[in-house]
C-alpha cells in the first residue's frame, strides 16, 4: 500500500504520497537495469528523477565533487517526486538512490517515515564495482587522479564535502551496510540481488523481484532493456589523449569548449575511440590489495545469500 503522510507544517491539508518501495544501490551494480524495467510496468510509479538522495542527506546538504549532482533535501520536494501515483492502480510507488546502501543514517530516516518499506539492493564482485565507480568518473571528465591516489584521498574528500560516490572502496564494504540495513528492515522486506545474475539471467531476476513486490511477473513489459539503458562506462582509448579530452580541469578541454560545438566535440570522441580502442585494466597489485580487504565482505555475502561467490576472489 502507498504511504500517505502529512509534509511538516502542512498537517491540514490533503495528505501526499510517499514511497513504499526504495532501490537502495550498490552504485555501479545494474540498479539503472531495474529501475527502468519497474518504471515501464503498468503497477510501478517510479520518481522520473532517479537518485533523489533525500534520505541520505541533511537538510542543508551541498555535494562539493566535482560534477556531483545535489540531493532533494526539502520533504515537500521529495513528495513532488511523486505527485502523479495513482494509489488505485499503482501498489508499488518507489524511487532508486543507489548511495542509499552505504549512507549510516538512511535505514532509520526511511524505517522512521516510511511504515515497512520494501527495500532492494544489488551487489557486485566489490573490486570491480569500485573499479568501475572510478573509471565512470574518469569517462565523465570528473576525475583526475589515478586510482590508487583516489583511494587514497577517499576520506580527505568526504571531509571536503564530496558526495559519497567518490568514497570508491568504502562503497564497496558491503558486510557493514548490509548489517546496518538488517537492523532495521525484516528480513521479508530486504531483497539483495547479484549483478552477475541480472547479466546472466535477467528474467529470473526480474521474476524473483516481480514475487517479492506482488506484481505481475511482466505483463508485457520488455525483460530486457536496451543496451542505450545501461549505465556503464568501462573502456578508455588512447589513454593520454582521453586524458586531455576527458578530464574536466584539462585547459585544452576548456578552450575546446568554448569554440567547439557540443555535436563536433561528441563526434571527436566517438572517433577517437573506434580508431583504437581497448578495455581498461585494474593494475594487477592494485587488485590483489583490494582483494584482500573485501575478502570480509564477500565471505558475508556468501553466508547470507547461500552461494558460492569464488569468482569476486579472482
Amino acid at each position: 500500500m502507498a504511504v500517505q503522510r502529512p509534509i511538516a507544517g502542512e498537517e491540514r491539508r490533503a495528505p501526499v504520497l510517499l514511497p513504499n518501495t526504495l532501490i537502495v544501490g550498490a552504485p555501479r551494480c545494474g540498479t539503472t537495469f531495474l529501475y527502468n524495467y519497474l518504471r515501464r510496468h503498468p503497477q510501478v510509479f517510479m520518481s522520473d528523477q532517479k537518485e533523489p538522495w533525500h534520505f541520505a542527506s541533511e537538510p542543508q546538504t551541498v555535494w562539493m565533487g566535482p560534477g556531483d549532482g545535489q540531493p532533494v533535501t526539502s520533504r515537500r520536494d521529495y513528495a513532488g517526486l511523486f505527485q502523479g501515483a495513482d494509489p488505485s492502480v499503482h501498489s508499488i510507488i518507489g524511487e532508486a538512490s543507489t548511495i542509499y546502501l552505504s549512507a549510516a543514517e538512511a535505514p532509520r530516516r526511511i524505517c522512521t517515515l516510511l511504515p515497512e518499506p520494501k527495500i532492494i539492493c544489488v551487489l557486485r564482485d566489490p573490486v570491480e564495482r569500485a573499479w568501475s565507480n572510478y573509471v565512470q568518473h574518469v569517462l565523465l571528465g570528473r576525475e583526475a587522479l589515478g586510482f590508487e591516489d583516489a583511494l587514497a584521498a577517499e576520506r580527505r574528500r568526504a571531509e571536503l564535502g564530496w558526495s559519497p560516490f567518490w568514497q570508491y572502496a568504502t562503497v564497496s564494504k558491503y558486510r557493514v551496510q548490509l548489517e546496518r540495513w538488517r537492523s532495521f528492515v525484516p528480513a521479508g522486506n530486504l531483497m539483495v540481488l547479484l549483478f552477475d545474475d541480472l547479466v546472466r539471467c535477467p528474467e529470473q531476476v526480474y521474476s524473483r523481484v516481480a514475487s517479492f513486490l506482488d506484481i505481475s511477473p511482466s505483463d508485457g513489459v520488455q525483460l530486457v532493456p536496451d543496451r542505450s539503458e545501461r549505465n556503464e562506462s568501462s573502456v578508455f582509448v588512447h589513454p593520454s589523449l582521453d586524458r586531455i579530452l576527458l578530464n574536466m580541469h584539462s585547459p585544452i578541454r576548456r578552450m575546446a569548449k568554448t569554440v567547439v560545438p557540443p555535436s563536433v566535440r561528441q563526434s571527436m570522441l566517438s572517433w577517437i575511440r573506434s580508431t583504437g580502442g581497448r578495455k581498461a585494466s585494474l593494475p594487477l597489485a592494485v587488485k590483489q590489495r583490494l582483494l584482500a580487504d573485501f575478502e570480509e565482505d564477500v565471505a558475508y555475502v556468501e553466508q547470507l545469500l547461500h552461494v558460492d561467490l569464488s569468482s569476486w576472489r579472482r
